[in-house]
């Protein structure tokens, strides 16, 4: 586990989000991607650290090398300001740009864990902003 005051954070607000719902019925559709370290493996993004490592996950390269990530498909409904991109939260903080443009500017090795939030009660607690799915990114604290 790592030692971070946001993980901890992190879990307190999973855990409100599902209790707002009573508890039942809820699943667990957060799905997490290993960090860099953990496979041995070298990323050259994070985009392709996330890619086919979780199920309802697309991402898509369309035209200008841009990125467009999507977690629940083409049927979502339209998030804060029209965009079907899920949020991406970087160490607390809900990022405004897009989906693929964040992860993107992110280096892949100072990428401590990801979370990818996909059902209604894991990301309630983010309101509108996560209608399309919330990812989670936590980063490594320098020393």
């Amino acid at each position: 586990m790592v030692n971070n005051p946001l993980v901890r954070f992190g879990v307190v607000l999973a855990l409100v989000g599902v209790s707002a719902c009573g508890g039942r019925g809820a699943t667990d559709s957060g799905a997490s991607s290993p960090s860099p370290r953990a496979g041995q493996a070298h990323y050259e993004s994070v985009v392709e650290m996330l890619r086919g490592q979780v199920p309802g996950l697309e991402i898509i390269e369309v035209d200008g090398g841009r990125i467009e990530v999507r977690v629940r498909g083409l049927n979502q409904s339209l998030g804060a300001g029209g965009s079907q991109e899920p949020l991406v939260v970087v160490d607390g903080m809900p990022q405004s740009r897009p989906a693929g443009e964040v992860l993107m500017a992110l280096n892949p090795k100072d990428v401590a864990s990801i979370t990818v939030l996909k059902d209604v009660a894991s990301t309630s607690i983010y309101g509108t902003r996560g209608a399309n799915g919330v990812i989670i990114v936590l980063m490594n604290r320098g020393h």
